[in-house]
Parts: structure tokens; C-alpha cells; sequence
């Protein structure tokens, strides 16, 4: 009697131990939840910054009216105006903050054959991508390229110079922004003329982001010097508020030649620690706009 009843005891034991679902089978077979799965893809997303599809469906101020308008797809339109986003497009931290920023081009027209190209930037703030930096390039100019290296935009385009017909940019033009304290800023502009020559300034002396007194020199080069032999500086604050402007004579064997500049400048009292930004800037006689611009960060001592 006791025999049978040990058997069936543990013949008992047995259909129960069969019955109860292994623990490690559990955790092996069960999928993570459908919330965590979307926390993980939103934060990667923020993470990485804008995408080149998100930038298709934003909000713009238009660069020209002024006006809040919703892109689909790329393209706003109405009665008054068509906003375009053009192809290029460059994708980089701009601001420091590990996040990726945007660089696009707008394209604005209002009537008419007139469409001008802008240049916007949408950074990353408190959380947020905001529009903080538009400036104009040109109207219908070429682009070649748009990149944005090592904190730095870089564009290449074909803009007009005096005597192109509006259809047929035909000077090739570099620039190169960046963002101080929130405002695109153009630190260097060069140009190519149709016979191939570079219209370039060269700072050699002060170095970007060295410390400078109220006395200091400022030297650099020119391959080609400017009309008359003349350049001219300006200083500016981070925010683009002007503590100087005036000019100086480059040295230059003979007009189209290479120049070479060496001048002391004493600047106007600027509080100590205060970073400035030393612009040299070539302007046309002609129609006074900008042959070539180079320009350094500076602190003063």
C-alpha cells in the first residue's frame, strides 16, 4: 500500500513539474514591449539631428517675405510666391553640441523671372531646431556644392558679376560661414575671374584664435592686389556689432600683381577678454560689392 502510494505520489510530481513553463524558455521567447522600442527609434533620432526628408516637411521663414510657411515634400506655393528647397543639402553639428544641424537652400519667388537663392541654417536649441541664420546668395546662381566641415558651410556657386546676363552666372564664388553665438556669419569669400586668377586675401599674422593687444600687427597676401591698393578692415564683436572700420595699403610691384600687407593697428577700447572678429575685405570700384573677404577670431589680452 505504501509502494502504491509513493508512486503515485510522484508520478503526481512529474505531470505537475511537466505542466509549469520554463523560466529561461520565457525570457528567450518574449519580445521587448512596442513603448520601448519607440523611446529607443525617438531618441536615436534626436541624437543624430535632422534628416534630409524631415528637412522637406519643416516650417521656413521665407528668406525675402518674411512669412511662416509649411514645406510638403520640399515645396510651398501660393497665390503669391513658390518657397523651394533645392537639392543641396549638408547635415553637421554646426553649434558644438554633438547634434546635427542643417544647411539648405531656399529658393523664392514672388512673380516675375526673378528667383532668389538663399542660404538657411536650422540648429539645434534647448531641445529644438529653430532657423537661426539666413542670407541671400544670388538670383537663379549655379550651386555647385554644399558642405559643411568641421563646425564650418562651405558653398561653391556661379553668381552674376556686373555684365552677366541674369540667365548666365559666370563668376565662381566660394564661401564660408559659421555660427557666433547664433548668427551665420561669413568669415572668408574668394572669387575666380574668367581667365582662371583666384581673388583671395591670406591672414597670415594674427592667428585664428590667438590673443591680441590693443596694439598689433596685422600681415598677410594677395596673389593679385586690389584696385588702388587698397583694403578694408573691419572689427566686429561675435554678434556682428562693429567696434572699427577703416582700411589700409597693401605693397604691390605693379596693378594685377601679387600684394603683401604688414600694418600695426590700435584698436578702439574693447573690454579684455571680448572676442572680435578681424575682417579684411577687397571691394569692387565698380559696383561696390565684394571681390574676396578673409577673416580670424581674435580675444583680446
Amino acid at each position: 500500500m505504501k509502494t502504491a502510494l509513493r508512486f503515485g505520489s510522484f508520478f503526481l510530481l512529474v505531470l505537475v513539474a511537466a505542466c509549469v513553463p520554463s523560466v529561461q524558455n520565457t525570457v528567450e521567447i518574449t519580445p521587448p514591449s512596442e513603448t520601448l522600442i519607440v523611446e529607443a527609434t525617438v531618441n536615436s533620432q534626436f541624437a543624430e539631428g535632422l534628416t534630409e526628408q524631415e528637412l522637406k516637411s519643416m516650417s521656413y521663414i521665407s528668406p525675402n517675405s518674411g512669412i511662416l510657411v509649411q514645406l510638403v515634400e520640399g515645396v510651398y506655393a501660393d497665390e503669391s510666391m513658390t518657397l523651394t528647397l533645392l537639392p543641396q543639402v549638408a547635415i553637421g553639428d554646426l553649434n558644438g553640441d554633438a547634434i546635427d544641424d542643417a544647411a539648405v537652400l531656399l529658393a523664392e519667388n514672388e512673380g516675375g523671372t526673378g528667383t532668389f537663392v538663399s542660404l538657411v541654417v536650422i540648429a539645434s536649441r534647448d531641445g529644438t531646431f529653430d532657423q537661426v541664420g539666413t542670407t541671400i546668395i544670388d538670383d537663379r546662381p549655379v550651386i555647385e556644392s554644399l558642405t559643411i566641415q568641421e563646425g564650418t558651410i562651405r558653398l561653391n556657386a556661379l553668381v552674376h558679376s556686373l555684365n552677366d546676363a541674369m540667365v548666365s552666372p559666370t563668376e565662381k564664388e566660394s564661401f564660408t560661414y559659421r555660427l557666433l553665438e547664433n548668427n551665420l556669419t561669413m568669415m572668408r569669400r574668394t572669387s575666380t575671374l574668367q581667365g582662371g586668377m583666384e581673388r583671395l586675401i591670406i591672414i597670415e599674422n594674427p592667428q585664428n584664435g590667438s590673443e591680441v593687444s590693443d596694439t598689433f600687427r596685422i600681415a598677410g597676401s594677395m596673389p593679385e592686389a586690389p584696385f588702388e591698393n587698397n583694403l578694408s578692415l573691419t572689427i566686429l564683436d561675435q554678434a556682428g556689432a562693429e567696434f572699427y572700420r577703416g582700411g589700409f595699403m597693401v605693397t604691390s610691384e605693379e596693378m594685377g600683381e601679387p600684394a603683401v600687407f604688414d600694418n600695426e593697428i590700435t584698436l578702439p577700447a574693447i573690454p579684455s577678454g571680448t572676442w572680435v572678429k578681424l575682417e579684411l575685405t577687397d571691394i569692387s570700384m565698380a559696383d561696390g560689392s565684394v571681390i574676396s573677404m578673409e577673416s580670424v577670431l581674435v580675444k583680446i589680452k
